[in-house]
């Protein structure tokens, strides 16, 4: 029994590394939903009426996700607190001493998205498993 013809090595190759750019795109995107989760978890942010926590927006105006979503990773991604008191929380005044939160989720993104790429690289492991 003769063996299936294989595509050339210049079409597998194509293939992976194309999977490869498909995965970091999905670690880049998870891994900052995944910190702006951690940033808006109450005991992360100070929440006294919502407001703060629910102006949290993309640049444009648009909900998180969908920013998110829509973002050119060759570019930045902004998110902003809608609420112009955020920053006085965030970083404190001359009578209150700041609360960081968002400082302190984005120390964690190291973590979070070695943690997505992990989870990643398994997926697409097992994937290929499947169909091979």
């Amino acid at each position: 029994m003769s063996r299936p013809a294989r595509p050339p090595f210049d079409t597998e190759m194509h293939q992976v590394l194309a999977r490869m750019r498909q995965i970091d795109d999905h670690v880049m995107r998870e891994s900052v939903r995944r910190t702006v989760e951690v940033a808006q978890a109450p005991g992360s942010i100070p929440i006294d009426t919502g407001f703060m926590r629910a102006s949290l927006q993309g640049e444009q105006g648009q909900p998180v996700a969908a920013a998110i979503a829509a973002w050119d990773l060759k570019s930045s991604l902004r998110l902003v607190y809608q609420a112009t008191y955020a920053r006085f929380v965030h970083w404190g005044t001359s009578q209150r001493r700041g609360r960081p939160w968002v400082t302190l989720a984005a120390q964690q993104f190291p973590q979070i998205s070695a943690q997505v790429r992990r989870e990643a690289v398994a997926a697409a492991d097992a994937s290929t498993r499947r169909v091979g």
